[in-house]
């Protein structure tokens, strides 16, 4: 495994490049051989020595638009990048949150963005602007050749699909190529044959081949291909071929020759334009350093190997902030109270068992109701059957996590065995040595039987890294002193002045909204309690549930509550997280009616499994078997009618 000298140059002329910057134990590899390292360990330090050499700005840039997004990247060079996200209220606010940015700014629309082959080009152009190049005299091939630079993976797109976002973002910020590629795959849900997706595999080898650049081992080169657009997400293969007559993940089979060999990774980002971006952001500009380590294993034969403890132990050693649920901390109870205003962790690898739609802790069962919140964006690692089999839907728990904030995702398409995942000890010493996470989480060639096409599927970034604190970037930059758009910050001490008596409600919930979104909570909830105050709380309370859901102020929260109608799943999963540990103790019957009001669609006979015990200490068994039933009346689905009418039964 070795690099070739053009390879081996590039990055140490990288790395003495920062030596006048960076600590000696920021450049831990620097004394050794690069030649003698590990493909895997090369590959993340490839990816690393480009990190560190193109400095942070302290800002993010908040736009409306797939146009004024692309303008905004275009604006990157060598001399800074910085997040650039698609407003909203949800996916912006929690990397705010992490990010802590001097500057947010918000611009206004540039106009429409084309579409077809103009997006293509204009994709093309700002690719090469983003890198430092003038598109009417480079494009990014000579840009690299020029710098004699061979990048460390392909990232491929199609203008028809809403994940470019993260093409252009990821291909701009790890230096790479971008590439497009037709055809219809089918959608993440979905399970197709092999035929379905072979223009598919053809297309990715002839753009490798086309690169040239060396693809066609571990050992050099590119190693790793995002693909950043719809496709199935389970792909039915021959026995010759690999296949045991279920799906295998199409992350785990692409990238390989024909005999199975794996000569790449993948990751996998799908969705809108706002989720994509967000996904591409997240893994270029924010830590992985809070580390959440949750076993639900009983340590006994062949989950002994899986014990968390000494991945811990290593993690806590380098420097990371590390919790860990083991034993008694993650049993159902403990966890569910953990759940209450959310969690923060940047990475979060769980042990369990069950299937797509239920996960265990240590003694129990729970559901995908029962996904955590994300306070901050997160990568998640969950050694787990079938988590994964739908990643698009929210009865999944990966589809449930990426709906709360994750933004990769490495988990199981179907029963993948134990053995088909990476113990902690060894996944986290790969990540502490600068091995990408995906790349990181699989077996590598000749080492198990699980390293041919399998189960486990890729989703997000596969050069995103983590680290350990020391080797981040510690400094950013001021950003330029451009009026392009406003300061978020400047207008919020606008609108906070204008809160008066004749204020109205919608002035409330915008001040709120854009606290909250600077990641100001504190000063959200005393704009709220004024909005009390002044009688307009009804216009302000939906803007005010997620900083009292945060803050764990239960009983404000359920204020807040009582005065909105519009009430989507996530909110109602706020409520439920915050209350379903503390039913045995309420006693007040308009909780527990708002409770019974807000069962969560996707799964009411969890709600309803719940509730139904408290609702009849205070509200009588006929109150309780007269909803039930009207639950009952508005479902067809089996497995929830069965439930209910099992519930039912005890009243």
């Amino acid at each position: 495994m070795r690099m070739n000298q053009r390879q081996y140059g590039t990055i140490l002329f990288a790395l003495f490049l920062l030596i006048g910057m960076w600590p000696a134990a920021t450049l831990a590899y620097d004394e050794r051989s690069f030649r003698d390292l590990p493909w895997a360990v090369q590959l993340g330090l490839r990816v690393w020595a480009v990190d560190q050499s193109v400095p942070i700005v302290n800002q993010v840039v908040l736009v409306p638009d797939g146009a004024t997004y692309l303008d905004e990247i275009a604006r990157w060079s060598p001399r800074g990048r910085w997040p650039v996200l698609l407003s909203d209220d949800q996916l912006a606010t929690k990397f705010i949150r992490r990010f802590r940015p001097a500057v947010i700014v918000e611009r206004e629309s540039v106009g429409e963005l084309p579409a077809g082959d103009e997006l293509e080009t204009l994709l093309r152009e700002t690719h090469v602007r983003a890198m430092g190049g003038d598109p009417n005299h480079l494009d990014a091939s000579a840009i690299f050749r020029q710098n004699d630079y061979i990048p460390p993976g392909i990232v491929l797109s199609s203008v028809g699909d809403s994940a470019w976002p993260a093409a252009i973002a990821l291909a701009s910020g790890r230096l790479q190529p971008l590439a497009f590629v037709d055809g219809d795959f089918g959608r993440p849900n979905q399970s197709v044959d092999r035929d379905r997706l072979t223009p598919l595999v053809e297309q990715l080898r002839a753009i490798a081949a086309a690169s040239g650049y060396p693809w066609e081992t571990l050992e050099e080169g590119v190693l790793t291909f995002t693909i950043c657009r719809n496709m199935a997400g389970r792909v039915n293969l021959p026995q010759t071929e690999g296949g045991d007559g279920n799906p295998s993940a199409v992350t785990d089979w692409l990238a390989r020759h024909d005999d199975g060999t794996r000569f790449g990774f993948v990751g996998w980002i799908f969705g809108d334009e706002t989720r994509s971006a967000y996904m591409a952001m997240c893994s270029l500009f924010l830590p992985r350093t809070n580390v959440w380590l949750a076993n639900g294993y009983s340590g006994e034969g062949g989950f002994a190997q899986f014990d968390m403890q000494t991945a811990a132990d290593q993690m806590n050693e380098h420097g990371y902030e590390v919790t860990h649920l083991a034993g008694p901390q993650f049993r159902a109870a403990a966890w569910m109270n953990t759940l209450g205003g959310g969690i923060d962790p940047d990475l979060l690898n769980v042990n369990s068992r069950g299937n797509a739609n239920f996960y265990y802790t240590l003694d129990e069962q729970l559901w995908t109701v029962d996904v955590p919140i994300l306070n901050h964006p997160a990568a998640v690692h969950f050694t787990h059957s079938w988590s994964a089999r739908q990643p698009e839907s929210r009865h999944t728990v990966a589809g449930r996590f990426l709906n709360h904030g994750a933004y990769a995702y490495i988990g199981s398409v179907q029963e993948p065995y134990l053995s088909a995942f990476i113990p902690p000890n060894i996944l986290h010493d790969r990540m502490i040595n600068h091995v990408p996470l995906i790349v990181a989480a699989r077996h590598w060639a000749g080492q198990h039987q699980f390293a041919r096409p399998w189960k486990v599927q890729t989703i997000g970034d596969p050069l995103m890294l983590a680290v350990p604190p020391d080797r981040l970037q510690k400094d950013r930059i001021d950003p330029e002193a451009e009026d392009r758009g406003r300061n978020v910050r400047d207008d919020v001490r606008e609108a906070m002045r204008g809160l008066n008596e004749k204020a109205t409600g919608d002035q409330y919930a915008k001040v709120i909204r854009r606290l909250a979104l600077i990641g100001r909570d504190d000063l959200a909830i005393q704009i709220w309690r004024m909005a009390q105050q002044q009688g307009q709380a009804e216009a302000a309370a939906p803007a005010a549930l997620g900083p009292l859901f945060r803050a764990r102020e239960n009983e404000e929260f359920l204020r807040a509550w009582s005065h909105i109608s519009l009430r989507d799943e996530y909110l109602q999963t706020m409520l439920w997280h915050l209350m379903t540990p503390r039913l045995g103790s309420v006693s007040d019957e308009d909780t527990l009616l708002q409770l019974q009001a807000a069962v969560r669609a996707s799964m009411p006979e969890v709600d309803a499994q719940r509730l139904a015990p408290h609702l009849a200490r205070r509200l009588g068994g006929e109150h309780v078997r007269g909803w039930l039933q009207r639950l009952l009346d508005q479902t067809d689905n089996a497995r929830t009618r069965q439930t209910i009418e099992r519930t039912l039964r005890d009243y």
